[in-house]
């Protein structure tokens, strides 16, 4: 929590208006907005009896934040994706180079594992 949400819970909390000089109220909430203070900017909505627009600006720090870690799984799915085409196309390409592999062996060559005859002529 942070001290300027901390004071205005301390100084206002519970709706309370009255240690408020009722033009400062607009000037805090202007500042508040500017400065990026959602949660401080909830509370004096709230303590203006605003519920409304308190619940709208609350939720629109959540719907925010949800798309935004949506926005990075989908970045980091469509990488994991790009990655696993990329693998599988050179899978697929070390899998076309080893179907024309070949060699030439002599018929009297010996197997280098069991050394029997590779070719057993009949």
């Amino acid at each position: 929590m942070t001290v300027l949400l901390r004071f205005l819970q301390c100084k206002f909390g519970k709706g309370r208006l009255s240690g408020l000089n009722s033009s400062m109220i607009p000037i805090c909430l202007r500042l508040c907005l500017k400065e990026k203070r959602m949660r401080a900017c909830v509370h004096i909505y709230s303590m203006m009896s605003m519920h409304e627009e308190a619940v709208a600006l609350a939720l629109q720090e959540a719907i925010c934040s949800s798309l935004e870690d949506y926005n990075k799984q989908i970045e980091q799915l469509k990488q994991e994706m790009n990655d696993a085409t990329y693998g599988a196309d050179n899978i697929r390409n070390d899998i076309s180079a080893l179907a024309q592999r070949y060699a030439v062996i002599d018929c009297d060559e010996d197997c280098g594992v069991c050394q029997k005859k590779i070719l057993i002529a009949s």
